[in-house]
């Protein structure tokens, strides 16, 4: 970026037109140094344009006959800020921490390289959430030294969040964006609770899941049966339908109770209840001689 460095020449307060001004900058700690020269205009003022390729910082001096002046200016790279942490999906009322790091632009690694110690008290960052049909979170966070700060937030809504981050320094003004999706958290049941069958008969058990009372579809459930006392344990897999019912058939030979567990992989869901398989019932079977018979006849 192209410098413009004005010099004003004046005499008892008055500005001085047709001086000539000598303009050297010496980058610090090598010998590249640019030596520039201006005439002042009608109102005294000299004008040189600068720029560096490279960074650092420049000693910046002017001088013409009788009289000097300095300054520094400190050549960095561009500003640049990142969001991090705050995107991707969460389940509502889980506190969310949204990192954000501003610092000069580092072409090696892509991203922000940390900040000189000038930048520390002059950073100003904004942190805006929006969800639909909710406030708005709208802070102005501080970062540390090391040009990162962080804020924790949730939601008790459903929805897709817009974030944006905003920092100012040295008068540059930067922005990244992301999003969060907060979704429902998942509920998952199973039927029959706590039930009772004869041995020797398959039942049918339904995992349902849903959120948001609204069915899950597609998802893998597993389930577990484990016999009381044993380790004896059935495996089984189904996947959710258009009610968000995964069906699974189980069937015991022999007496005693089962432990059911169903579970989705990967979620922090779960349902469990019991089955209690039985003796079964007795047969009871009628037969007689005949089936019609005068009446006084056994």
């Amino acid at each position: 970026t192209v410098v413009e460095f004005a010099a004003t020449v004046t005499d008892d307060g008055v500005p001085v037109e047709g001086v000539t001004v000598d303009f050297l900058a010496v980058l610090q700690g090598t010998e590249d140094f640019v030596s520039l020269d201006a005439v002042t205009d009608d109102d005294g003022v000299a004008r040189f344009s600068h720029v560096r390729e490279g960074y650092g910082v420049d000693d910046i001096s002017v001088s013409t006959e009788g009289a000097d002046d300095g300054t520094i200016f400190t050549w960095r790279r561009p500003l640049e800020v990142t969001l991090s942490a705050g995107t991707g999906t969460a389940e509502v009322g889980t506190p969310v921490t949204v990192t954000v790091t501003v610092g000069e632009f580092d072409p090696g690694s892509g991203g922000p390289a940390g900040m000189g110690p000038d930048w520390v008290e002059t950073v100003d960052v904004r942190f805006l959430a929006q969800l639909p049909g909710e406030p708005d979170v709208d802070v102005t966070l501080t970062p540390d030294a090391e040009g990162v700060a962080t804020y924790t937030h949730t939601r008790l809504t459903p929805g897709t969040e817009s974030l944006l981050v905003e920092a100012t320094a040295l008068g540059e003004t930067v922005t990244a964006t992301g999003s969060l999706v907060w979704e429902a958290p998942l509920v998952l049941t199973v039927e029959p609770v706590d039930s009772s069958g004869p041995i020797g008969v398959p039942v049918e058990f339904a995992a349902t899941l849903t959120s948001d009372g609204s069915p899950v579809v597609g998802e893998t459930v597993s389930f577990a049966a484990t016999l009381e006392g044993t380790e004896d344990t059935v495996f089984l897999t189904a996947e959710t339908d258009a009610d968000g019912v995964a069906r699974f058939t189980h069937v015991r030979s022999v007496l005693g109770v089962d432990l059911i567990e169903v579970w989705v992989e990967g979620e922090a869901v779960s349902a469990e209840t019991t089955f209690t398989w039985v003796e079964e019932p007795p047969v009871l079977t009628l037969s007689q001689s005949a089936t019609t018979g005068e009446v006084g006849t056994p």
